[in-house]
C-alpha cells in the first residue's frame, strides 16, 4: 500500500437548518453521558442516541484538503447481532417516493431529524443492479441504514449502497463486500455518515465523488484496490478507523 502526507486544518461549519438546531436541544441531555463507542441506551433498531446525536452534529468537521486518516485497532468493528432478513434490492428517487416506500415496506420513522427512516435488518446480494443493492437519489430527508448486509451486486461498477444527490443519511452497523464496483458510493452528497461498518473485498470500498461534509468513523475498510477514493471531495472527517491491506492506496 503506498502512503502519502495528508496535510488539513480545523474548521467549525453551521448547521443551517432549523430543526437540526431544536433536535441539537432536545438531546444535550444525552450529550452529558461519556462518549463510548458501544452506549447503554438504545435509540431504534440498535442505533444508539448517541451514535446518531453525534454523528450528525459533532463540531467542528474538518476543513481538509483531501482528508484525515487516523488508524485506531481499540475498537470492536460491526457485528451482525439480529436475524436479518432476505430482501430485494432497495431503489429510491426521491423525497415523495421514500415515503411512499417506508409505508409500503412498513419502515419507522417520518424522515425529519427527529424520526429518520429507519431501513435495518436486512440482507440483500446477487441482484444485478447499475447502482447499488440499496440506491437513494434525490433525497434530503433524513435516514439509517442500520444492521444491513450487502454484498454479491455483479452489476458493472455496481455498489453496495450508492447515494446521489442525498443529504442527511447514517449509515451504521453494515457489513459490505464483494460487490463488482465499490462498497459504498456517494456522488455529489452531503452531510453522510458512515458508523461502525465493515467495507472490504471492492476495487474502491468507499468512493466519495463531489461529496462534503461527510464523517467516516469507527469502521473497518479493507482489502480493495483503494480503500477510500475522493475526487473533488472536501470538509471530510475520517478519523478512527483501520485502513488496511488495500493494495493500492488506503486513501486517495
Amino acid at each position: 500500500m503506498k502512503k502519502k502526507c495528508i496535510s488539513f486544518k480545523t474548521r467549525s461549519y453551521k448547521l443551517n437548518d432549523i430543526k437540526l438546531a431544536l433536535f441539537i436541544g432536545s438531546m444535550l441531555v444525552l450529550l452529558s453521558f461519556s462518549f463510548a463507542l458501544t452506549s447503554t441506551v438504545t435509540l431504534r433498531d440498535g442505533v444508539t442516541d448517541y451514535d446518531y446525536v453525534n454523528a450528525f452534529h459533532s463540531e467542528p468537521m474538518h476543513n481538509v484538503s483531501r482528508s484525515k486518516m487516523d488508524n485506531h485497532t481499540s475498537f470492536k468493528v460491526a457485528e451482525i447481532t439480529q436475524k436479518l432478513t432476505p430482501h430485494a434490492a432497495i431503489y429510491i428517487d426521491g423525497n415523495e417516493e421514500f415515503a411512499a416506500i417506508a409505508q409500503s415496506e412498513g419502515w419507522r420513522g417520518n424522515g425529519s431529524a427527529e424520526n429518520p427512516y429507519v431501513i435495518s435488518n436486512i440482507s440483500i446480494t446477487a441482484e444485478v443492479m447499475f447502482y447499488g443493492l440499496i440506491t437513494v437519489l434525490n433525497t434530503d430527508v433524513y435516514f439509517i441504514i442500520n444492521n444491513t448486509r450487502l454484498y454479491g451486486n455483479p452489476a458493472a461498477g455496481g455498489a453496495g449502497i450508492h447515494l446521489e444527490n442525498v443529504s442527511n443519511a447514517f449509515i451504521t452497523n453494515s457489513i459490505i463486500y464483494r460487490n463488482s464496483g465499490n462498497g459504498i458510493f456517494l456522488k455529489n452528497s452531503a452531510n453522510i455518515v458512515i458508523n461502525n461498518c465493515q467495507i472490504y473485498s471492492h476495487p474502491y470500498n468507499v468512493n466519495l465523488y463531489w461529496t462534503n461534509y461527510t464523517t467516516i468513523s469507527y469502521s473497518n475498510i479493507s482489502k480493495a484496490l483503494t480503500g477510500i477514493y475522493m475526487i473533488n471531495a472536501n470538509n471530510n472527517n475520517i478519523t478512527n478507523n483501520v485502513i488496511s491491506e488495500n493494495k493500492e492506496y488506503g486513501l486517495k
